[in-house]
């Protein structure tokens, strides 16, 4: 269930990417921080059942650390993606779903 549910946001966040929109990640980044957290909560609730010393803990361990983290980046960059205007890229087309632009080079 929870493999489903992260393949979902990994693949969110790579069509995010893809269309340069990083708006877009905002609901998925405050979940991915949420998730994170509840994981360290069920973590000191249960540690007792974690069998310390083992090489899946210590990869369970690693792995919590960054979840809050990357999700906390992703908040971030996408709030100042929304609050941001669209810079033109050099090509004349602006970042994420706004329309494409071309350029003339007339003044009228």
């Amino acid at each position: 269930m929870v493999a489903a549910w992260l393949t979902a946001f990994g693949i969110a966040a790579l069509l995010a990417i893809r269309d340069r929109d990083l708006a877009r990640l905002e609901i998925a980044s405050i979940g991915y921080v949420v998730f994170g957290t509840l994981q360290v909560v069920a973590l000191i609730r249960f540690g007792d059942q974690v069998r310390w010393g083992t090489t899946a803990a210590t990869a369970y361990l690693i792995v919590l650390a960054t979840i809050p983290l990357v999700g906390g980046a992703g908040w971030h960059l996408s709030r100042k993606a929304h609050c941001d205007p669209a810079p033109d890229l050099a090509d004349g087309s602006a970042v994420g779903d706004r329309a494409v632009v071309e350029r003339t080079g007339s003044s009228g």
